[in-house]
């Protein structure tokens, strides 16, 4: 129940049907505009996303950790939910330095390149928080395998 429960949690509420079990990650979206100001919002937009991401994971950490370290083997779980934060602060990095190259009349060469540099990163994040999903269901069959052989 309580695998269940953290995969509900980090699940997209959006995209997502939990009662089917379809379980789709959070993502984030990379910046698509190209003026000048509404990038600046757009980045400033993805920063707080960021922020509400590590929040978020934070409070789910906070309620299950004990459990993830204390019963079976959630080592994958664990391990993907630390890259997971690690690159949530990559991708408020990138964002930050995206947003430096902005303000300092940066080519519009290395603007492209710190965005790029931030997409990549993004694609990462995503990556990560899928494969945070994939162990949890993984643990959840191994689980559910284990019990029906009682």
């Amino acid at each position: 129940m309580a695998l269940t429960s953290i995969l509900h949690r980090l699940a997209d509420e959006r995209r997502s049907d939990l009662s089917r079990g379809e379980i789709a990650p959070r993502t984030l979206s990379a910046p698509t505009v190209e003026d000048s100001p509404s990038l600046r919002r757009e980045l400033e937009k993805l920063r707080q996303q960021v922020l509400k991401e590590q929040n978020h994971l934070t409070s789910i950490l906070g309620t299950w950790s004990e459990f993830l370290t204390s019963t079976g083997d959630n080592t994958d779980v664990l391990r993907s939910t630390a890259e997971l934060a690690l690159q949530l602060e990559q991708v408020r990095d990138a964002a930050l330095e995206a947003e430096r190259h902005l303000g300092a009349a940066a080519s519009t060469d290395q603007v492209r390149a710190a965005l790029a540099d931030l997409s990549s990163q993004i694609s990462s994040c995503n990556h990560r928080h899928a494969q945070v999903i994939d162990a949890l269901q993984t643990r959840l069959a191994a689980h559910s395998v284990h019990h029906a052989y009682r």
